[in-house]
């Protein structure tokens, strides 16, 4: 997070989900603290990474299952544009298959699919800071 004004305090996150509905959800609960800032969406792993190239936010959400490039190709490229930024994989596939695998990858994180918008916020919150 950068420092200064209440603005540039924001934790800066990017959305990546083939999903618009999804996307929508999201930056609506993340958003709706203050405390966080949606820079940019993308719908496909391409543009997840164009997106963290060009805004360089503080976490990406990325959907594991896109069309195209999926969730395991896109996090090492992400992390290639964009270095500081940390990805939060989000995935409606089992926990324990896809977490390891994720993390290996350079994630931070892993949330599940269909958990509240809430929750998700909660988790991307305590990732961003370190926890």
């Amino acid at each position: 997070m950068a420092s200064g004004g209440a603005e540039e305090d924001r934790i800066t996150v990017v959305v990546a989900d083939d999903a618009e509905d999804i996307r929508l959800m999201l930056r609506l609960s993340l958003e709706r603290d203050g405390d966080m800032k949606v820079v940019a969406e993308a719908a496909d792993g391409a543009a997840a990474v164009a997106m963290a190239g060009l805004h360089h936010p503080d976490v990406l959400i990325l959907d594991l299952n896109m069309p195209g490039m999926d969730g395991r190709a896109t996090i090492p490229a992400v992390l290639q544009a964009s270095p500081l930024t940390r990805v939060v994989v989000m995935s409606g596939h089992d926990h324990s298959y896809a977490e390891a695998d994720v993390l290996a990858l350079g994630a931070i994180g892993y949330v599940e699919k269909g958990g509240s918008a809430t929750a998700t916020a909660e988790a991307v919150r305590r990732l961003a800071s370190g926890h």
